[in-house]
């Protein structure tokens, strides 16, 4: 089950939450989820959610996807702290969209963290994005062989952009 946008940190127009809550969301004069009360109201209802289905044993874990905007450091790792003291019980899964979180020079760090909250980690949104990465970047020099004398480039075009697919 994803967690609710506004508890993760992504934008969340007023019109997705209760009518009773939308106009205290669409008063935020900052990022959504500044005003603690109704973070924690929505906290609140977002968590009587899954009972049903972890009651019935049908609740795999909540995913918890961090925005691209919630670059790696120390100030951004407190986030996903909150979230998890929030979530204390439940089985808890993390993706990180912004890239950094994983680079060789934060990983070590980033795994500390999950360890450290106990969740599992995400990655299949980040191995695609590596993937088309590197297939874009296959492509380019591909063309720049092609540009010096190389010759079947169409037949090298048809595997990168199938890899790419796959």
């Amino acid at each position: 089950m994803k967690a609710f946008s506004l508890l993760t940190g992504h934008p969340t127009p007023p019109s997705a939450l209760p009518a009773e809550l939308s106009p205290a969301l669409a008063r935020q004069p900052g990022p959504a989820g500044t005003d603690p009360g109704l973070l924690d109201e929505v906290w609140d209802r977002f968590s009587g959610a899954p009972e049903p289905l972890r009651g019935a044993g049908w609740l795999g874990g909540l995913l918890f996807q961090y925005p691209r905007r919630l670059a790696p450091g120390r100030p951004a790792a407190a986030f996903p702290r909150r979230c998890r003291e929030r979530a204390a019980g439940w089985p808890v899964s993390v993706e990180f969209l912004h890239p950094g979180w994983w680079r060789e020079d934060h990983a070590a760090a980033t795994t500390a963290l999950l360890t450290e909250l106990d969740v599992a980690k995400r990655l299949a949104e980040q191995a695609r994005g590596m993937r088309e990465d590197a297939a874009r970047r296959t492509v380019t020099r591909l063309h720049q062989a092609s540009d010096a004398g190389i010759r079947n480039r169409h037949w090298w075009e048809k595997a990168v952009h199938w890899v790419a697919d796959h």
